[in-house]
């Protein structure tokens, strides 16, 4: 008889915990989301710098040799 009320009584979960791990699951999301964007945010930044010092890289090689060594190298 007393596995018959147990059964009866555990019929799942209440609203309330059911709520409660809604909540939790989107605070952990949400919290994932923010490191997600934040990481893209500093690769970017990078990215746009590695670029720019690049560009001011090949401007001073280009002003050093504009037209390469003007040699003419041939096969042997």
């Amino acid at each position: 008889m007393q596995t018959i009320i147990r059964l009866q009584k555990n019929r799942g979960f209440t609203l309330m915990e059911l709520m409660v791990a809604v909540s939790v699951a989107s605070v952990v999301t949400l919290s994932a989301f923010l490191f997600y964007v934040r990481y893209h945010e500093a690769t970017l930044h990078l990215q746009r710098k590695y670029i720019t010092e690049s560009r001011i890289q090949i401007e001073q090689m280009n002003g050093v040799l504009p037209y390469g060594t003007g040699r003419c190298y041939q096969r042997r």
